[in-house]
């Protein structure tokens, strides 16, 4: 699916479903001012030492055009979904309900609203009102656990594809009704890490399905990438990463290839960036340190380049994955940069956000606009978007 962005603005998680896309205009050579910024609520849990507030991973906003006014949709860890004017940040909306935790990145099919959840369950709500429509729930087997943390995919107004930490793949139709088309596995799914003083199995899947034809990838938390056929659910070709694989795949359509990150979870492993081909082949492998790579990486024609939890930004040869540069940042960074017109975007855990020559890796600027950044930007018609661990969601311009 191509969205054109001045028409239609950025509709899901990077933009399509080939994961390859964040906006339009203009990285800026200097520091971007700040336009506004909207704070949002607080989830508090017995086992978290600090609320939940702002915007977690993978956290980005998404902009359409309604009524004639450009206006953000995004998802926030106090468990509501909002609607702001692009312009100015005035609240337009927020939902009625909560849903308790959100990290999953909203995505619009349609007349709804959809995104993943803490409370166990895909929503969908009405795009105008943001009341509740539908709910599609975990599937209940011996998962360490169920929540939605990964972002959909949306193919024209009617359907939508995501995982679960439940373990399967599903894919919802919306129309005439809603309902589920398949699920992927059809037993339950098996895992050989476990998690938790349970020990139960982490068969949990926090990365988000890219599609490019008829085929749908996918990571998963046993340590598996899978292809499918996104019309019958079937597995076409699967690969061992051999660790927890919650990066969002990058499909590179003009080499039947995509790109994704793996942690240092589970395992002795290196964390790293993998190409893999569309039939399940390995090309190459570039490890890093620290606990690997959360971030989905960013392409253009010569080169690919990612965040690592190791605090740097890395630049690397699409063909061969030979390093071409590495950028130190302040912090280790989970969050997707962003690479448009020779510039590139990135934010990491200290807060900052850095323009930085994607030619050469040097840095243009650093602006720290707010603690621990995970949620990954945008960029549309001049404004930069982003959100901070500390209750906030951002515009820059």
């Amino acid at each position: 699916m191509s969205l054109c962005a001045r028409e239609t603005g950025v509709l899901q998680f990077r933009g399509n479903n080939t994961r390859t896309y964040a906006g339009d205009g203009e990285i800026p050579a200097r520091a971007p001012q700040t336009l506004w910024k909207f704070r949002t609520g607080k989830t508090e849990t017995a086992n978290a030492i600090y609320p939940w507030e702002g915007l977690g991973w993978t956290g980005q906003p998404i902009v359409d055009r309604e009524m004639g006014d450009w206006v953000v949709y995004f998802t926030a860890l106090d468990g509501y979904a909002y609607k702001l004017d692009l312009e100015r940040g005035r609240l337009l909306q927020k939902s009625p309900d909560n849903f308790y935790i959100i990290k999953s990145s909203p995505a619009m099919a349609g007349l709804y609203l959809t995104f993943g959840a803490w409370d166990n369950a895909v929503h969908f709500l009405n795009r105008y009102t943001l009341r509740h429509v539908y709910s599609d729930t975990a599937i209940w087997t011996s998962s360490a656990s169920y929540d939605f943390d990964s972002s959909p995919a949306v193919e024209g107004d009617s359907l939508v594809y995501i995982g679960g930490e439940d373990g399967y793949v599903r894919k919802l139709s919306l129309n005439p009704e809603f309902h589920r088309v398949w699920q992927y596995p059809e037993e339950a799914p098996t895992s050989d890490f476990v998690y938790g003083k349970k020990k139960k199995p982490y068969v949990g899947i926090e990365s988000s399905v890219a599609i490019a034809g008829n085929k749908l990838v996918v990571g998963t938390g046993s340590g598996e990438v899978w292809i499918l056929d996104k019309r019958s659910g079937e597995l076409l070709a699967s690969y061992r990463t051999g660790d927890d694989t919650d990066g969002t795949p990058v499909i590179d359509v003009s080499d039947s290839s995509f790109y994704i990150g793996v942690e240092k979870d589970f395992t002795k492993n290196s964390g790293g960036l993998y190409k893999i081909g569309l039939d399940g082949r390995k090309r190459w492998f570039f490890p890093t340190g620290k606990k690997g790579v959360f971030s989905t990486a960013a392409i253009d024609s010569e080169k690919v380049v990612f965040t690592g939890d190791d605090r740097y930004l890395y630049a690397l040869d699409k063909k061969r994955g030979k390093l071409l540069w590495k950028t130190a940042l302040d912090d280790g960074s989970w969050s997707s940069p962003v690479m448009i017109g020779g510039r590139i975007l990135a934010a990491d855990y200290a807060g900052k956000l850095y323009g930085i020559d994607a030619a050469s890796g040097a840095k243009l600027w650093e602006k720290k606009i707010g603690n621990y950044i995970v949620s990954s930007p945008i960029v549309l018609r001049g404004i930069i978007l982003v959100g901070t661990r500390d209750g906030f969601i951002h515009a820059l311009r």
